[in-house]
This record gives structure tokens, C-alpha cells and sequence, in this order.
């Protein structure tokens, strides 16, 4: 697949919805996906680009069409004389000239990562050599398809050989993904299908992964490069940690771990960006991270049993009712207090975290040797996070909190957080068992301290 990195593509281009006025510009797209887009041209047209909030632009360069979605100025001329602007571009299409990011015309997409052979495990070049020959093969070419809601999904690999000379060849390895559509799709469709992808694998290697560009095909009219806009900043340079768990090796799992994560995805969106966005900040404060782990656990398990509550909805509802006919008409704040009521049968931090333990207390009780205090412990470091409770409980717990055993727990929180969801999309309890336990990370914190 080409790449769109550090790319200029200089041309003519003028706005979907108004064809008649072009302009000469020059696309810039940096390493990191970023693209600036400089045109020339007349001033009072140009001017005219800072009223408008967004807009999309078709173009022609480099024998190329190209569609700019999301496109806003960010410098005009001062004056009508003047003849150049800047703007800034969100999504770029090479190779294509689209309406809009609904118009359906994907029949598939793919894309690559470096970090991809570190998941697929899709590797092993073997040469063999005689005097005027050389062979090349590949094992695991490609892992089987996998069926998932309306589209086929593989991952491959394999190997491709670029004669410098006839006496020097290079032989590039090839990783992607390919996603085969049952019907068109559009680019913002594609663009779920690539993130959801990457945060799989981020999740999986314990590291950001980022696509920064992707090709969506078309039948029968070719293929399309698109740069993202999610993916625009630079991923922070992170140490490569032990991954949680790689590709399945049995077929059965690796499917049912893969549509399970793709079906459940929506519903466990806000805790993965969570877990997420700490795999992006290497450097962050140790009581952010805490907080947020707590916090991805909570939601968690609010969306995996939503059904939990202190009393049944029936039981609850005769309850609040009372409860709002015992509060007087006269009170100003009745409508606040009723809306308040409303949370009432809502489980607290602790008994979610005994659910979660609850789980697997074999693998958790080498973790957490002590339960019930431990779970007191980070409800206690969460409430004094988010609900200051006096300086007397602050003095204590800001003590605790200076520590390294305060590390060791918030360490320890994450892969709880970890494990939790790796039983939610999809492994079972001897799969979670089997990873956990082969995990370094695992047996170094089972040996560590973080008793208060």
C-alpha cells in the first residue's frame, strides 16, 4: 500500500459545492498524518472561507483526485489583494473524488501497523541458497477468516522481493488487515472498523497503535488511501511491555474473541478509552492513573451486569415512590431530592469490586492477599480522589499514597482492570488463568507489598 506520509501533492482544488471557483494549492501531509492544505488564489474568495465553519474540497494533483473532508481555515488574507490562505484538513482521500464520508463505495478496506506481527505472530522467513538460486518461504501466511456481523475479516502476512540488482535482492515482509464488506460502506463506517481493530491490538500488546492510513477498495473503480484524523498525533514512545495476550491460537477462540470484541465494542467503548488513553501517557500522575483505572472498572461493570442492584426495580419503584409522597410540597428543593432518589438502589464502588474479585479468586487471591481490606483500601483512595472527606483521612491516605506500595496497587488495580476485560470480550476462565499466570507482569506483583 502507498503511503500518504510525508506526502505533497500539488494541483487544482475548489469546494464540492461550489465547482465553478478554483484554486491553486500545494497538499502537505507531515509524518504524523497531519495535512495543511495552501492555496492561491483570489483574495475575496479566500476570505470568504472564514466564514464558514467546515467544509470539503475535491482536487486535482500529481494526476491524482483527491476529496479533503472536514476542512476549516486557519489563515485568510487581511486584505481582498492579498492571494494566499491555510487551511487545515481532517480527512484526506487519495484516489477518489467523494460527495461525502456517508457515500457508500467500499466494498473492503486494509491496512497495516508495525506493531501487527508482535499480535499475529505471522513470521519466519526461510532461505535457501545454491549458486544461482535463492528460495524464500513463508510460514502462516495468513490466519483463517472470521465471520463477523456483515463482513470477513483476516489477518496476513507474507513476504515481497525487490530486485536491487542481479546480485542483490531485498525481501520486505508484508502484515495486514483485510475486511471484506457484505455491502458498500463509507468512509466513517471504514474508519470504526480500523479503530476498533487498533484499540484490539493496543489492548492485546499493552501500547498505542495507531493506523494513520488505509486503503478502502472499490469494484470495479480501484482503490482509495485515506489518512485519518484520529491518528494525526505522534504516538509517545513507550517501553515495550510483556503483551496480555497475542492471537489466539486455537481457531475456536480466536473467533469467538474476535466477534465478541467487534459485538460488545459500543457497550464497552468508554472503558477501553480509558485503558486506552493511559497507554498513550506514559508520563501522567500516579493518582490519575489510579482514578482512572477505579473508574474504567466501575463503568465496567455498570454495562456487564446492569441488573445489579441493592433491591429489584419492582421493589425499588413501590419504595421511591413513598419516599417522594413523604417529602413536603412546600420544600423548594423537592424536585432535586426526587431526582436524587433515583439513584438510591444503585450498588456502591466496593460491592462491584467484590463482584469483580468474585470472579476468579484463585488468580486474584495471590494478587490481593487480603480481600476485604483491600477493597476498603481503594474505595478509600477513590473517595478521598473524588469526594474530599476532611484532612484527617487526607493526612492518612496522602501518606499511603507517597509510597511504592501505592505503585504496587495502582499496578495491581490496572491488571485487575485487564483481566476483567479480557473475561468480558470473550475468554473463559482456564484462557484468562492460562494468560495471567504466564504474564510476568502477574508474578512480579504477586510478590509485591501494597498492604496499607
Amino acid at each position: 500500500m502507498q503511503t500518504l506520509l510525508g506526502a505533497t501533492f500539488s494541483g487544482v482544488f475548489w469546494l464540492i459545492d461550489n465547482p465553478v471557483s478554483k484554486f491553486s494549492g500545494s497538499l502537505d501531509i507531515d509524518e504524523s498524518g497531519s495535512a495543511t492544505l495552501r492555496l492561491e488564489g483570489d483574495g475575496r474568495e479566500l476570505i470568504a472561507l472564514d466564514d464558514r465553519q467546515k467544509f470539503h474540497m475535491h482536487g486535482n494533483a500529481e494526476s491524482k483526485e483527491i476529496t479533503l473532508f472536514d476542512c476549516f481555515a486557519t489563515r485568510v488574507p487581511l486584505i481582498p489583494t492579498e492571494r494566499k490562505a491555510t487551511i487545515a484538513v481532517n480527512i484526506v482521500t487519495v484516489g477518489a473524488l467523494m460527495d461525502s464520508l456517508n457515500q457508500k463505495l467500499a466494498s473492503a478496506l486494509s491496512f497495516t501497523t508495525p506493531e501487527m506481527i508482535r499480535w499475529t505472530g505471522l513470521r519466519g522467513i526461510t532461505l535457501k541458497s545454491a549458486k544461482n538460486e535463492v528460495r524464500a518461504t513463508y510460514r502462516g501466511k495468513r490466519t483463517k477468516e472470521v465471520q463477523i456481523g456483515g463482513a470477513t475479516f483476516q489477518f496476513g502476512t507474507g513476504i515481497s522481493c525487490e530486485t536491487r540488482s542481479a546480485s542483490e535482492l531485498n525481501l520486505v515482509e508484508r502484515h495486514g488487515v483485510r475486511i471484506v464488506f457484505g455491502e458498500p460502506q463509507s468512509i466513517l463506517t471504514a474508519e470504526q472498523w480500523v479503530t476498533k481493530t487498533c484499540r484490539l491490538m493496543s489492548l492485546a500488546l499493552r501500547c498505542p497503535i495507531a493506523c494513520r492510513v488505509y486503503t478502502l477498495e472499490r469494484e470495479p473503480s480501484g482503490s482509495a488511501s485515506v489518512v485519518t484524523p484520529w491518528s494525526a498525533s505522534r504516538t509517545a514512545e513507550t517501553k515495550t511491555l510483556h503483551p496480555l495476550f497475542t492471537r489466539p491460537k486455537k481457531q475456536t477462540v480466536y473467533a469467538k474473541v474476535l466477534r465478541s470484541w467487534f459485538a460488545k465494542y459500543d457497550k464497552l467503548e468508554p472503558v477501553i478509552s480509558l485503558r486506552a488513553a493511559l497507554l498513550s501517557q506514559p508520563e501522567k500522575y500516579r493518582e490519575f492513573e489510579f482514578l482512572a483505572y477505579v473508574q474504567a472498572l466501575e463503568a465496567l461493570h455498570r454495562r456487564t451486569r446492569p441488573t445489579r442492584r441493592i433491591v429489584t426495580e419492582k421493589q425499588f419503584s413501590v419504595l421511591q415512590r413513598k419516599l417522594v409522597e413523604a417529602i413536603p410540597a412546600r420544600w423548594k428543593a423537592k424536585g432535586e431530592l426526587v431526582r436524587k432518589l433515583s439513584y438510591l438502589n444503585e450498588i456502591s464502588l466496593a460491592d462491584r469490586l467484590r463482584d469483580v474479585f468474585a470472579c476468579d479468586k484463585e488468580l486474584l487471591s495471590k494478587l490481593f492477599r487480603d480481600e476485604a481490606q483491600d477493597i476498603a483500601l481503594i474505595r478509600d483512595i477513590r473517595n478521598y480522589l473524588t469526594h474530599y472527606e476532611g484532612k484527617r483521612k487526607e493526612k492518612k491516605i496522602r501518606a499511603y499514597t507517597e509510597t511504592l506500595k501505592f505503585w504496587y496497587l495502582t499496578s495491581k488495580v490496572s491488571l485487575l482492570l485487564e483481566i476483567a476485560i479480557l473475561r468480558a470480550i470473550g475468554f473463559g476462565q482456564a484462557e484468562v488463568r492460562m494468560l495471567i499466570q504466564n504474564d510476568p507482569t502477574y508474578r512480579d506483583l504477586c510478590k509485591a507489598d501494597h498492604s496499607r
